[in-house]
């Protein structure tokens, strides 16, 4: 499950994040870009606890893309 295209969707899919939080089944955030507060993507942590795990997990909103190279270039000399 993602965000939608819609504000419908978008607000199912927020009440199931804080249903998930609420339930200590799931973390997920928000990925905004620091100058205008766009939405770059998710990431958080699917909890397992019966079986003593956790899976994180990540997407990107499609708009974004390159949108992290910065962060990966390497440092000026």
């Amino acid at each position: 499950m993602g965000p939608a295209r819609n504000a419908e969707g978008d607000a199912r899919f927020l009440a199931a994040c804080e249903e998930r939080w609420d339930d200590g089944e799931a973390a997920e955030y928000a990925v905004r870009l620091r100058d205008t507060g766009e939405l770059l993507g998710m990431t958080g942590i699917d909890c397992d606890w019966k079986h003593d795990a956790a899976r994180p997990g990540s997407g990107s909103a499609s708009r974004s893309g390159g949108a992290a190279t910065p962060a990966n270039a390497p440092a000026p000399s």
